[in-house]
């Protein structure tokens, strides 16, 4: 769905009966699991670029493709990026444990 953090990582620690397997098949039966017991939430890509109050239980939300939606509610979440010190080959090998 987009750039995550570990990309690159072929096992993942200390994720409870998920540790050293591979942090994409854990993604995607996280969201086969979500899809195929709750239908109302969807996976969209794309970025919001503005959200609305119009009223305590009505939010408009406007999406990077241009779309706009309406939701009695709204739940807001962040990603996270890793800035890498300027040292040559760190970035490559971050991910390795040494």
């Amino acid at each position: 769905m987009g750039l995550y953090r570990n990309v690159g990582v072929k096992h993942m620690h200390m994720v409870l009966t998920w540790d050293h397997k591979d942090p994409e098949d854990y993604r995607a039966a996280a969201r086969k699991y979500i899809l195929d017991n709750y239908s109302t939430i969807q996976f969209v890509p794309s970025s919001v670029s503005k959200i609305e109050k119009k009223s305590d239980s009505h939010f408009e939300v406007h999406d990077s493709n241009g779309e706009v939606k309406k939701f009695r509610k709204l739940i807001l979440a962040i990603g996270s990026s890793n800035i890498y010190p300027q040292i040559q080959g760190y970035e490559k090998l971050w991910k390795k444990r040494m």
